[in-house]
């Protein structure tokens, strides 16, 4: 019996689906400010614990999630953004909601 790829696609076009896939998930994350930013979590129920020089650190008491904001001035980047979305445990639809 002849083994061979099981898929239509090759490894390279597999690749080039994901990276496609993964900037379209990245555009779709909005450009916030910091200030934005700790409004939302303030309002998904995130409560500050302490600050320590422009860093905020927040935390979920139903859910127990913890987060850091650095209050920077200008926009957060789309990769600290998901970073907090993974660490805060909301979902990119909640923060469209809430902007």
């Amino acid at each position: 019996m002849k083994k061979g790829p099981t898929c239509c696609i090759s490894h390279g076009q597999e690749l080039l689906l994901n990276l496609a896939y993964t900037n379209l998930v990245m555009s779709l994350i909005p450009i916030l400010t910091a200030r934005q930013m700790l409004s939302i979590l303030l309002r998904t129920g995130f409560k500050i614990l302490h600050q320590k020089g422009s860093h905020i650190r927040l935390k979920n008491l139903v859910t127990r999630k913890v987060t850091t904001i650095p209050m920077h001035t200008g926009d957060l980047t789309r990769k600290l953004m998901t970073k907090i979305l993974k660490q805060s445990g909301l979902s990119l639809r909640e923060i469209l909601r809430l902007k």
